[in-house]
């Protein structure tokens, strides 16, 4: 068990103080960066624990986990997840102190640094889409992009939200960029989608995140591609369209779970066929 856990990411050393790191090439699964989307730390851990479980008992699983390691960040912006626990159930951003006393909280999903404040954010801190004074002043987003750029051989990057049901790649902040590599990455994610609809029924969008929702810069994936060099990121936008919104009832947490865990496994295995067939990136 310890060595399963260990391929995927779990760690009893906190991940952002590691030093050294496995030569294979890694999957980074996170959420929530906006704390509101309470169904992230669900799914995330759902996935942690089939990959757990499964290494050494499911053949699939144990191909991947073999292959890359996987690591996992359940919840990523914690003093805003547990302030919607004790305060506000609709916080969205992280509590770290502004310019504004009384108006706590950057937004790390308007604070990466590839074309930072472009558009979607917000200049004003008491806005729960403040962009930050800076690109990175979020620790969140500073923190996980030194560890991107550290580890060099992340191959694979998703970033999962709630809710709108949508499967989002590069670019979101300039709308007039397309990521080279544009054709694979969507053939990937519409892949992904077909999986993930294969298990429930549920259909997800897939698009440029300029095509499916609007420009907003400062994403994670936006700078994970262009800066951080993981091909394959995404922004995956979980369960419902709407209907409960960010309120998603306890019910949905497993078939969500169980959907999301099938287009992982189809992102994996994605990536695995083409280093086979094109060499490692």
């Amino acid at each position: 068990m310890q060595d399963s856990m260990q391929e995927v990411g779990i760690f009893n050393t906190p991940w952002v103080l590691m030093d050294q790191y496995p030569a294979v090439n890694s999957i980074h699964f996170s959420s929530p960066r906006v704390t509101i989307e309470w169904i992230g730390p669900a799914v995330v851990t759902y996935i942690a624990k089939e990959l757990i479980l499964g290494y050494r008992h499911k053949r699939k699983i144990t191909r991947l986990v073999d292959q890359f390691e996987f690591v996992i960040v359940p919840v990523l912006n914690a003093d805003g997840y547990v302030y919607t626990w004790e305060h506000d159930r609709m916080w969205r951003k992280n509590r770290q102190p502004t310019s504004v006393p009384f108006c706590p909280g950057i937004d790390p999903n308007r604070n990466w640094g590839y074309k930072w404040n472009t558009g979607g954010g917000s200049p004003n801190p008491c806005n729960e889409g403040y962009h930050g004074p800076k690109a990175f002043a979020a620790l969140e987003a500073k923190m996980m992009s030194k560890y991107i750029r550290k580890r060099k051989n992340v191959v694979g990057y998703v970033d999962f939200h709630a809710y709108s049901q949508l499967w989002m790649s590069p670019f979101g902040g300039d709308c007039e960029e397309i990521p080279k590599d544009a054709e694979d990455i969507l053939e990937c994610a519409m892949g992904a989608a077909k999986a993930l609809r294969g298990v429930h029924g549920t259909k997800f969008s897939v698009g440029r995140a300029c095509d499916v929702v609007e420009q907003a810069s400062g994403g994670s994936i936006d700078w994970t591609y262009a800066e951080g060099k993981v091909k394959y990121s995404y922004t995956v936008e979980l369960r419902d369209t709407g209907l409960h919104g960010f309120l998603l009832p306890a019910s949905e947490i497993l078939p969500s779970s169980e959907e999301t865990m099938a287009s992982v496994m189809y992102l994996a295995n994605f990536i695995r066929k083409r280093q086979k067939q094109w060499g490692k990136p």
